[in-house]
């Protein structure tokens, strides 16, 4: 209600009207840069098939609406992973991973993931006038990074239920903050990119065990750990 009244909603603009746009995708230009052949062929997929938004009325009149988008597994060094609409998910059962003399088990993820990229690629939903939601959603995202890094954890909690829940209304048609388009640009971009690590990963001999949304778990040898932690700094320099 208070941002109808500050007049950056337009409630004129209908699910219907976002429907009929359709969908736009803006992939990260550092996605040019795998390096196995078979992550090469999928990202091309990705970009290719043909994504849309289905809106159909139930037999009560009501709009139904859902988007037609790839879901797929894909099978790296001996794992596999679904992608989808619901984030990056390796598919393994019941297995167990200890560290030893010899290796470490490392858990890798990404703070506030969706909303950094949400952020970097400037998704406004379409209700928003300018950039007024992305201006507000900055503010947000900077109070939860930085109470998180005083170990705020109450206030980083609060504000990544803040953050994640906008997100998650990009798919609800009953929010201001609908925008299939751009839940469909932050999901497909988190998984090319998080499949973009692992593919660096594996080109350099090293052994990822899972993935999981925002980030990767993986076994490496001590004696590599500067290798490891270079290859992630290189990934995070090139997504930024």
């Amino acid at each position: 209600i208070m941002l109808s009244k500050k007049g950056i909603v337009d409630n004129h603009i209908s699910v219907q009207t976002i429907i009929d746009a359709g969908i736009t995708l803006d992939f990260y230009q550092c996605l040019d840069c795998f390096k196995s052949n078979i992550m090469q062929k999928f990202y091309q997929k990705v970009k290719n098939f043909d994504y849309c938004i289905k809106g159909e009325e139930d037999e009560d009149g009501e709009l139904k609406t859902k988007i037609i988008g790839l879901v797929e597994t894909i099978k790296l060094n001996g794992k596999k992973y679904k992608f989808g609409q619901g984030g990056l998910h390796s598919c393994e059962k019941s297995v167990s991973y200890h560290s030893d003399d010899e290796y470490l088990i490392i858990d890798k993820d990404v703070t506030s993931y969706y909303p950094s990229i949400i952020l970097h690629k400037k998704i406004n939903p379409m209700m928003f006038r300018h950039d007024s939601f992305i201006s507000t959603y900055k503010e947000i995202y900077d109070t939860r990074v930085k109470a998180k890094a005083e170990g705020d954890k109450a206030k980083s909690d609060i504000y990544k239920i803040v953050l994640n829940g906008a997100y998650g209304k990009f798919k609800s048609k009953h929010s201001c903050l609908y925008h299939p388009s751009g839940s469909l640009n932050t999901v497909l971009n988190g998984q090319l990119l998080l499949l973009l690590l692992i593919d660096f990963l594996n080109y350099d001999g090293f052994e990822v065990l899972s993935a999981n949304t925002d980030g990767i778990v993986c076994k490496i040898k001590r004696k590599e750990m500067v290798l490891f932690e270079e290859i992630c700094s290189s990934w995070e320099h090139i997504t930024k």
